[in-house]
């Protein structure tokens, strides 16, 4: 995880664009994509309880900003 902090701000910023588009489809396609970038970025774990809580505890800011982009598709 190397530029843990440039990345971070990359998705925080693709993040607010994404919320700003009108289009809804549009908007939920653009999160799916987002959401997936971040799952292979910082090797997010899906699995596992243990796995998803040391990782929730080891990068709360990431973590922060995966669950607010996986709810966003939800909306």
């Amino acid at each position: 995880m190397e530029n843990l902090k440039e990345n971070l701000q990359t998705h925080v910023a693709r993040y607010l664009e994404i919320m700003d588009c009108q289009d809804e489809y549009l908007r939920k396609m653009r999160l799916e994509g987002l959401q997936n970038d971040m799952e292979a970025v910082y090797d997010i774990p899906q699995t596992g309880q243990l796995k998803i809580g040391a990782f929730r505890t080891s990068f709360p800011k990431v973590y922060r900003l995966y669950t607010k982009v996986k709810n966003a598709r939800w909306k």
